[in-house]
């Protein structure tokens, strides 16, 4: 802290003060000038350096309650080591290689979300890195964030890219939902009998929700100005985007391609932990 011996004359006017935060710093500095009664800035101030960090980081909350939600799963602590300890571990190349193949499913599915080309090799580790980001971050947000920063940094336009992981991810659910269809197929009549769907009204909730929200949003001045002159400029370039990915049938092959197969190699990874363990379920 350096203090201007002069300064002490000015203790009675009034204190200007400022964040001067420099990016890419891990440090801020806070300058405090001294103004007269008239306004004007004296040549005196008060210079600060404090740590750019101000307060706990999100991500260490995440991490506490990650902890808090694994430390009761290993309660029976011993009960776990003996079921290690009996498996049969030569189901574990199998394991690996099937979880393996997720990543390479991950990478083809954004891949076809995107109509630029992508380097394989970047979007590949990207995908290795989203699985662990997804682990901090609640509903798999943190792996989407990843990817999203990974296409900007390829040179695609920001809604474009917050759309592609979007339709990745509306790909998965169709993936996921076409999966459930063969399999009740497949586990035949009494599977179907145990299959419930949830109960349709709160969807029609939520979208009557939303309409609503909308509605009270658009009779709001600022908000109006909001959607139109930002948000529907944002859209229309995403949707550009996902139509020009949809009028490429590889890319359309590649996306939807690419979520079956991370879900169907979770599912496989799944079936061969359980026999590693004993089995006992079939694989429908």
């Amino acid at each position: 802290v350096s203090l201007k011996a002069q300064a002490l004359t000015g203790l009675a006017n009034e204190l200007g003060v400022r964040l001067l935060g420099a990016e890419g710093s891990s440090t801020a500095k806070i300058a405090i000038s001294l103004l007269s009664a008239s306004g004007s800035q004296s040549t005196s101030s008060l210079s600060l350096t404090l740590p750019a960090a101000v307060g706990v980081p999100l991500t260490i909350v995440w991490i506490v309650a990650g902890f808090g939600f694994l430390i009761p799963q290993f309660a029976d602590l011993p009960g776990i080591i003996d079921e290690i300890k009996e498996a049969n571990w030569s189901w574990l190349p199998l394991i690996l290689l099937a979880s393996m193949i997720t990543y390479v499913g991950a990478t083809f599915s954004l891949a076809g979300a995107v109509p630029d080309h992508l380097a394989v090799k970047p979007l590949f580790a990207t995908q290795i890195g989203s699985s662990f980001c997804s682990k901090i971050a609640p509903a798999g947000l943190g792996g989407m964030a990843l990817n999203v920063r990974f296409l900007q940094k390829q040179g695609v336009d920001e809604p474009v890219a917050v759309s592609s992981v979007g339709l990745n991810t509306i790909a998965g659910f169709v993936g996921h939902l076409t999966l459930i269809l063969v399999f009740l197929l497949w586990a035949g009549r009494k599977a179907m009998s145990a299959f419930h769907l949830p109960d349709p009204k709160w969807f029609v909730i939520a979208i009557v929700a939303t309409v609503v929200l909308a509605a009270i949003g658009w009779f709001i001045p600022y908000v109006r100005n909001l959607m139109v002159n930002k948000l529907v400029p944002l859209l229309k370039r995403a949707g550009h985007g996902i139509a020009e990915v949809m009028r490429r049938p590889g890319k359309v092959i590649s996306l939807l391609g690419g979520s079956v197969v991370v879900t169907f190699s979770y599912l496989v990874a799944l079936y061969l932990s359980m026999q590693a363990f004993g089995g006992g379920l079939p694989f429908a």
